[in-house]
């Protein structure tokens, strides 16, 4: 059975909650507001956050990002009665893991429960293990923001609030889930110390986003001549070769990197076909979701490494993470 915090200013939309997980065995606390969930967060020590999107003071995408950025691995639930397809990639954005409707059964939420507690990619590593490893994946992601910030001459900030790990197979029905649609995807692969590939995987509309950032057009990224493919795999050489590096460094070898690659407009299934058949003997899977802002306007991307299951057993052994 799992700690679950459930965040509500509504009395009665907690109670309601908070009654089929308790009959369902669950541990509960009860938060009505974000200060207060806050203060309960080491007190508690929740397995999972249910969060209200709409409430006084500090709403709750302010709270999800406030939960992510101290217990990135702690998982979180967005809760609103509000079921716009734009609320909702909000909600994901923040960080929310996933999304339940008010307007569904509570027991529903049982169901979503159990999959995040049985299926979460994440339970292959610790919660200690993945806080330390989004920890150093973020000081590389600093560097890149440096180094991006004078490619294009704004400001840009670049950090891994969330970290997922899997076995390839269930790459594809994470992906399904989190990226109906991608825009462009930057793959290189490495070899030496480390064996696989890396891929930075933009969402359609934030392609859409980035291309006009970088080139100043409205072109749909799937209609990029191949000059103008070559501004994306820049940012993706970056961003990867920064990622890298750390883990080159970590593992006390040299890593030989190929040039990057350029993919555009794929659905989950060819995206995964893709970063297999580029990655062959490679059986765990690395999600980082990754946020990047650009001036005033904040981006979505996944950075994707994909390796042997024993070298990253190794890799985690090097980083004192084993």
């Amino acid at each position: 059975m799992a700690r679950i915090l459930i965040v509500d200013d509504s009395a009665f939309a907690r109670s309601r909650l908070a009654q089929v997980l308790r009959k369902a065995g669950h541990q509960v606390a009860e938060a009505d507001g974000g200060a207060a969930a806050l203060a309960l967060m080491e007190e508690f020590r929740p397995d999972l956050v249910t969060v209200d999107l709409l409430m006084p003071e500090m709403d709750g995408m302010e709270l999800i990002g406030r939960l992510k950025e101290r217990w990135p691995q702690i998982p979180v639930v967005a809760v609103s009665a509000d079921v716009q397809r734009s609320s909702q990639e909000e909600a994901l954005a923040a960080g929310a893991l996933a999304f339940f409707s008010k307007t569904g059964r509570p027991e529903e939420l049982l169901d979503l429960i159990k999959t995040i507690k049985e299926e979460s990619p994440s339970r292959l590593l610790s919660l200690m293990q993945q806080d330390a490893f989004t920890e150093i994946i973020n000081l590389a992601m600093g560097q890149a923001a440096a180094a991006l910030s004078s490619l294009m001459d704004k400001p840009v900030r670049l950090k891994v609030p969330q970290m997922e790990v899997m076995e390839v197979e269930a790459l594809e029905g994470y992906l399904d889930g989190m990226i109906p649609a991608v825009g462009a995807v930057i793959l290189q692969r490495f070899s030496g110390a480390l064996n696989g590939s890396g891929s930075l995987v933009l969402p359609q509309d934030h392609a859409l986003t980035l291309v006009r950032l970088l080139l100043g057009t409205q072109k749909d990224p799937g209609r990029l001549s191949s000059a103008e493919q070559t501004v994306l795999a820049e940012v993706g050489n970056i961003v990867l070769n920064s990622a890298l590096a750390v883990l080159g460094d970590r593992m006390e070898g040299r890593l030989n990197i190929s040039l990057p690659l350029v993919f555009l407009t794929l659905n989950s299934r060819s995206l995964t076909e893709m970063i297999l058949r580029q990655t062959k003997d490679s059986e765990q899977a690395i999600v980082l979701l990754s946020r990047l802002t650009i001036g005033h306007i904040d981006l979505l991307c996944y950075l994707i490494l994909v390796l042997p299951r024993k070298q990253l057993q190794v890799l985690l052994y090097k980083m004192g993470l084993e």
